[in-house]
């Protein structure tokens, strides 16, 4: 029986294989992106309940906010398990939200 790789790939360790510095620097650059937007994510989350337990946000728009909030974080782990871009847009979201809501 003949093997059909290549020899190229003929490879037992991961460390046999040539790094490539592009997908390297990359991923690198996602994870840093992602952190930043999980720290603004958590910074938002507790502004909006700040807002929602003082006088700046009330009626449907404590709800809105929660509910958006929520579906942000979820938005993001999503992102942040597949290596989405759009990892950057529930951060935007809610601190649109929390400046056109509560007029911070």
């Amino acid at each position: 029986m003949t093997d059909p790789r290549p020899p190229e790939r003929d490879r037992h360790w991961p460390r046999d294989a040539p790094i490539r510095w592009g997908a390297f620097a990359r991923g690198l650059g996602f994870q840093g992106v992602a952190i930043v937007a999980v720290a603004a994510q958590l910074v938002l989350g507790a502004l909006a309940v700040l807002a929602i337990l003082g006088p700046q946000v009330e009626g449907v728009g404590e709800w809105l906010l929660a509910v958006a909030w929520g579906a942000g974080a979820l938005w993001l782990f999503r992102a942040w398990m597949f290596h989405d871009g759009s990892i950057v847009v529930p951060p935007v979201v809610a601190a649109v939200l929390l400046v056109v809501l509560g007029g911070v």
